[in-house]
């Protein structure tokens, strides 16, 4: 495996657990791990990484790549209006 796709699939592991570390933070404050709307973004956007690195890896590139792409992408931009207010502010100045 070449390094490049060795270097993805850790940090793909490596966000996958701040992401899990974040949603147990908001657990403790809350008591709940909030509605699973609130998680959708980075959900579509982690499918956007794994659709383009098995197109990428299986010589997939093609409309079809970017079509699921480009919904996947609207789909994340939707959902962030479900995140909670700590999360807003830290985007927004």
């Amino acid at each position: 495996m070449p390094l490049l796709q060795t270097l993805f699939i850790v940090a793909l592991i490596i966000s996958l657990f701040f992401v899990i570390k974040r949603a147990k933070k908001y657990k403790q404050r809350t008591g709940t791990y909030g509605s699973l709307k609130m998680y959708f973004s980075s959900i579509c956007l982690y499918m956007v990484g794994i659709v383009c690195f098995i197109a990428i890896t299986f010589d997939l590139l093609g409309i079809g790549s970017w079509i699921v792409t480009t919904a996947l992408l609207i789909l994340a931009a939707y959902f962030t209006r479900y995140l909670n207010e700590e999360e807003k502010k830290r985007y927004v100045p």
